[in-house]
């Protein structure tokens, strides 16, 4: 008896760890996020495809290449710069093996004097209220973070297409920062 407490008692604290880091992940119902696109970029899109080198090849910045960290050792990611008055980068993760794109985000600096940059393709701009992205989202997301252990933001998952989105904002309830993510094959 004592060992089946000591087990209920661990499995609990565990499944308030997992719920407490990324609240109600798990829990989340779905949103349709099929059509998502970043600037006309969508995930499994290929580096390769005409579109993306004719719009982008030019903007990739080889001191901001591979920064990120990707469980899978095939991944790799370019940095993009763009015009430095505008303030946004963006980052593109791709399975080096198959040029197939799995990550997107655009990030803008907080402070900047003038906020904007699109984001996603229900037209959203860095520098947007977290009200407005929950307007044109829905309320079926999870919330990210904590005041006290770094961003914070609100997810959005799509299950069917194993996506997931991600809105960063600061303190005021302003978007700084937008992914999109392949969450498996």
């Amino acid at each position: 008896m004592k060992k089946r407490s000591i087990i209920m008692i661990s499995l609990v604290l565990a499944l308030i760890l997992l719920y407490s880091k990324q609240r109600g992940f798990l829990l989340t119902r779905t949103t349709d996020l099929d059509r998502e696109a970043m600037d006309g970029i969508r995930i499994k899109d290929s580096i390769d495809s005409s579109f993306f080198t004719e719009n982008f090849s030019a903007y990739i910045d080889p001191e901001c290449n591979d920064m990120f960290y990707f469980k899978d050792a095939n991944i790799r990611s370019y940095g993009l710069s763009f015009d430095k008055d505008k303030g946004a980068q963006m980052t593109i993760g791709f399975n080096e093996l198959s040029n197939e794109i799995l990550y997107l985000s655009k990030y803008k600096e907080l402070p900047k004097k003038s906020l904007g940059n699109n984001i996603g393709n229900r037209g959203l701009v860095l520098g947007d209220r977290l009200e407005k992205v929950i307007e044109v989202y829905g309320k079926n997301y999870y919330t990210y973070g904590s005041k006290e252990d770094g961003p914070r933001g609100i997810g959005y998952i799509d299950r069917k297409n194993k996506l997931k989105l991600l809105f960063l904002h600061d303190d005021q309830n302003i978007v700084y920062f937008y992914s999109l993510e392949d969450l498996g094959n």
